[in-house]
Parts: C-alpha cells; sequence; structure tokens
C-alpha cells in the first residue's frame, strides 16, 4: 500500500509554511526499522493537500512492498532560503533548515517499534558543534540512518576510476 503522511511546517516563530514556499522539501520513507534495508525519497511540495486543522497530506507514489513486516518510519527534511543584507553588496542567500522528524508506524499490525539508537545527536555535536549535513537540512541521527544503512554504499557518487563501492552505513 502507498503510505500517507499528515505534517505541518512551521518558521522558529511559530507562523505556518506551505509546503510550496519550501525551497526544499523531502519526505524519506525508510524500513523496516530493524534494520533499514529500503528507502525512498519523495518531494510533496506539489501534492500536499491542505487539511482544515493547519497540516497537510501527502500520499507516497511509492509503494510499501507486499511482503513488508515491522515497522517502518516517514521522515521530513528541508529549508527555506532567505536573503541577508538584500539590496547591499553584502546581500547572501542563507538556507534555514527545520529539524528533522521522525514518526514510526507498523505495516503488519504489529506493535510500533521504532529505530535502536546507535549513537546520540549529543555525542554528534562534540564534534560537529551542530549535526548539518549534505547542506544543513539532515540534523539527526535518527534521520541519518534512513539512507546511511546496512545496504547502502555510495556507487551512485563514486568515480569509475574509484570503484568498487564502499559503504555509506
Amino acid at each position: 500500500s502507498r503510505p500517507q503522511v499528515s505534517f505541518s511546517i512551521k518558521t522558529k516563530a511559530g507562523t505556518p509554511v506551505a509546503p510550496a514556499q519550501m525551497n526544499r522539501l523531502s519526505l524519506i520513507l525508510a524500513g523496516p526499522t530493524t534494520d533499514y534495508a529500503a528507502y525512498w525519497s519523495e518531494d510533496p511540495r506539489a501534492k500536499a493537500t491542505a487539511n482544515s486543522d493547519g497540516t497537510y497530506s501527502y500520499t507516497f507514489n511509492k509503494a510499501i512492498p507486499a511482503d513488508a513486516k515491522g515497522s517502518y518510519a516517514i521522515g521530513i527534511e528541508g529549508y527555506r532560503n532567505y536573503t541577508l543584507l538584500p539590496g547591499t553588496n553584502k546581500a547572501v542567500t542563507v538556507p534555514d533548515s527545520g529539524l528533522n522528524k521522525l514518526i514510526y508506524f507498523s505495516v503488519d499490525g504489529s506493535a510500533v517499534a521504532p529505530r535502536r539508537t546507535s549513537v546520540s545527536l549529543d555525542a554528534c555535536n562534540k564534534c560537529h558543534a551542530a549535526l548539518a549535513l549534505h547542506g544543513g537540512p539532515r540534523n539527526t541521527v535518527e534521520y541519518c540512518v534512513l539512507c546511511h544503512n546496512p545496504v547502502e554504499n555510495d556507487r551512485t557518487r563514486r568515480p569509475a576510476a574509484a570503484m568498487p563501492a564502499q559503504s555509506i552505513d
């Protein structure tokens, strides 16, 4: 089945933001949470529909495999660009990223089981100061492991001369 998720986006001051106003927005569906083996990333900006309570709904294009078991996760990442010092010679555009949020759900009626915690965000931030990878919008450990999982590698980004592919787990 194709999962549907409801979400809201707000500025740091709490003002609602429509998905179409984001410069980047991605929902990632990954599972199973026992040890992520697959993930799909989709951009909901054009197809998210507004709900009466201020949230938005999105139905994934990709279906969860019929033989899936256990729990899966859906995570969100995104940013809006802001121009600082507009109209001056020092004007610069910067992305303002939201904090990654995840929800967990069962695909087979079993109890919902979030992914095990392998490392804390505080531990990462001892070196990174503030975890903000791939340009900033990926900023929680729970979100990173959706893609950086045991079966993923860098084949699509690794130059042919530098093969074989390496794990990104």
